[in-house]
């Protein structure tokens, strides 16, 4: 999955910061990523990004307003509107949102949200989980990763699954654009790095480095980087919620 090599880019488009972005992210090849979740609510409008975690469950932002079975999770997807055979749609039975979530002093404490599915998922080879953490330790600054959405962030885009790369950033530094950052948080993107200019995608979507789910995408600034939930501070929680 996240194995091959780092992703090609373009060239940027603009030295505005608010505009250092490409026209559209680079089109990840077809079904590559087979555990991308896109949540819609009742008007078929996209909510969040997530990911499938186990046979029933999807892992996504708790900051996304699900509202049970007002929210179909789409897999199995590449373009989010067209009628592909390989998608598959499943009706949510139960969110759980951490207990401890909240925003307070500018941040997102404990931004984690499991959904279980209403029916089982029935696997293939374009709907896959993504395996979590099995290590609570910090990933080395400038571990290369990535992340993919169905965001395109420009009219002229298509709903294609995009992705992008995105390198891990060392906490303490990232501080000094996300003071109130704590060790539930991992930063990712570098603003230095050209292939790494664009903006993160949309709440939920996977930050995916080896293989692994290490992230959630919980909140962004214009310019990398961006902060995501630490997802192995919350195996814990997880494997409880799972065993439900």
């Amino acid at each position: 999955m996240d194995k091959s090599p780092p992703i090609q880019t373009m060239t940027i488009i603009s030295a505005d910061p608010l505009r250092r972005q490409r026209p559209c992210w680079n089109e990840a090849t077809p079904h590559s990523r087979p555990y991308m979740a896109a949540l819609l609510n009742y008007r078929n409008k996209t909510i969040c990004g997530g990911f499938l975690v186990g046979c029933q469950w999807v892992m996504t932002s708790a900051r996304c307003k699900i509202s049970g079975f007002n929210t179909v999770v789409v897999l199995g997807a590449h373009d989010l509107w067209a009628n592909e055979s390989a998608q598959e749609h499943y009706l949510v039975e139960q969110a759980y949102q951490h207990e401890n979530y909240m925003f307070q002093n500018n941040t997102f404490s404990n931004d984690i949200l499991l959904l279980k599915l209403l029916s089982k998922v029935r696997l293939s080879k374009n709907i896959q989980p993504l395996p979590l953490p099995t290590s609570s330790r910090d990933l080395s600054e400038g571990t290369l990763c990535s992340v993919a959405g169905w965001s395109p962030y420009q009219d002229d885009c298509k709903f294609m699954l995009y992705e992008a790369n995105a390198s891990i950033y060392d906490r303490s530094k990232c501080q000094k654009f996300y003071p109130k950052i704590d060790y539930g948080k991992i930063c990712a993107g570098n603003r230095e790095d050209d292939s790494q200019l664009f903006i993160q995608g949309e709440m939920g979507d996977p930050l995916v480095c080896n293989g692994v789910a290490h992230g959630i995408l919980s909140y962004r600034n214009p310019c990398p980087p961006a902060v995501y939930t630490h997802i192995a501070e919350y195996i814990p929680w997880i494997e409880e919620t799972m065993a439900k």
